[in-house]
């Protein structure tokens, strides 16, 4: 995956398949959208991922296997969205007592570059895990009945099951992170 340069400037996007385009001179763009075995392979090697400004040069991961939503299967996004806040508690951490005080204006503009592209990053998963939940959900909710909630139970043996709905709530508590850090540019 490629560097990009500290100076540029990661710009929020009107829609978010428009990050494959340079929408003006110096904005961060995607150059490719990764296959499926990429993404694979991408998350394998970043799993371990502990610096945020490293986000800098993966995010095309994280931008892909967003592209590929329905593709991707869910443990690789919950893989995805566990890095993302691993980042994103680190970022908040790392920044919000130095943003305003004497950091210098690349390592500033480097911190905001990260805090945006998290932000960016965990607002989409929110929009996609919504909508497929969305998408599943019958017209008409009907409350489980006690046998299907034991039996569920049973099955995860009483641990959180893996779904679009748990995954959106912890992007949900990412985002609310970082709004609660009160970094401003």
């Amino acid at each position: 995956m490629s560097s990009i340069n500290v100076s540029t400037t990661f710009d929020l996007p009107n829609q978010f398949e428009d990050l494959q385009k340079q929408l003006a001179t110096g904005s961060y763009y995607v150059q490719k959208v990764l296959d499926l075995v990429d993404i694979n392979i991408g998350l394998q090697n970043h799993a371990r991922i502990e610096k945020p400004k490293e986000l800098l040069d993966i995010f095309p991961l994280f931008y892909s296997i967003l592209i590929r939503f329905d593709n991707v299967s869910i443990t690789e996004h919950d893989q995805a969205v566990e890095i993302l806040l691993r980042l994103t508690a680190s970022e908040v951490s790392e920044a919000r007592p130095g943003i305003h005080l004497g950091l210098s204006d690349e390592d500033r503009h480097s911190h905001l570059n990260v805090i945006k592209m998290l932000s960016c990053l965990i607002a989409e998963y929110i929009i996609r895990f919504d909508n497929d939940q969305t998408n599943k959900s019958p017209d008409v909710d009907m409350p489980p009945s006690k046998k299907r909630k034991k039996a569920k139970a049973s099955k995860t043996n009483g641990e959180s099951s893996l779904t679009s709905d748990s995954l959106r709530d912890k992007c949900l508590k990412g985002l609310c992170d970082i709004i609660r850090s009160h970094i401003k540019p």
